[in-house]
């Protein structure tokens, strides 16, 4: 089966430095690489879900960039660092853009996610026929 790199201009970058594309169509499914929430520089727990809400933005980048929408997600994994002190940041943001029928989804707890200072990394599958 063919598939297709999905790379949105402002990924280019870490897709040549990093060797890993933002998504990778196959067929009618979309495969998201993970996207890191992580704080800046300036930022503490207190900014979880501003963290948060800009992975989103950057999956909602990347779901256009491939011609899929957040209706089109079916699963999602994601991967907590603390998963008990932002499950609530994480799930008010996930409330704004996931909307029913809900897909599936995976939180998983790890111990360490690069870069440095991150909170979650969002994985997401879509069903998007083109």
């Amino acid at each position: 089966m063919p598939r297709d790199v999905i790379v949105p201009e402002d990924r280019r970058e870490t897709y040549e430095s990093l060797k890993f594309a933002p998504a990778t169509r196959a067929g009618d499914m979309v495969y998201l690489s993970g996207i890191v929430a992580s704080y800046r520089d300036d930022e503490t727990d207190a900014d979880q879900e501003a963290a948060i809400e800009r992975a989103f933005v950057s999956i909602d980048s990347v779901l256009k960039a491939s011609g899929a929408d957040w209706d089109d997600i079916v699963d999602v994994t994601t991967y907590h660092v603390d998963m008990m002190s932002h499950i609530g940041a994480y799930t008010r943001v996930k409330d704004r853009w996931i909307k029913e029928p809900y897909p599936s989804w995976t939180a998983i707890g790890v111990t360490r996610l690069f870069p440095e200072r991150s909170l979650v990394e969002i994985k997401v599958t879509a069903y998007a026929p083109q």
